[in-house]
């Protein structure tokens, strides 16, 4: 995925979702913020997990262990910043790891 950051206020916008995450959760939120996501606990670990990215200005690498519905499912990422004039983060690129029935478990 790459996500565009936005300032004042800050938000974290899809650029790109992915089109086998887009397959696996049956949603695409290419151009929609990350608030969008669903659940809203979902949203805001997502949101957490890239503000922290911002606050370390390097890589960040996420194992979770995340309660959907009746049981656990596991969710493993790494994001990393972008930078366009190398030195503000203006986007990050984020690589997940998953079995294929998360995004359905997740949402």
């Amino acid at each position: 995925m790459l996500i565009d950051v936005c300032t004042a206020p800050l938000d974290f916008i899809y650029r790109v979702f992915g089109t086998s995450i887009v397959a696996a959760g049956g949603a695409d939120f290419t151009g929609k913020s990350v608030r969008d996501l669903r659940p809203a606990a979902f949203a805001e670990l997502i949101w957490r997990q890239y503000s922290e990215v911002l606050a370390i200005g390097g890589a960040a690498f996420h194992s979770v262990r995340l309660l959907a519905g009746d049981k656990y499912i596991n969710y493993h990422r790494i994001t990393m910043p972008l930078s366009t004039d190398g030195s503000t983060i203006d986007m990050l690129l984020a690589v997940s790891v998953e079995k294929r029935d998360f995004w359905k478990a997740a949402t």
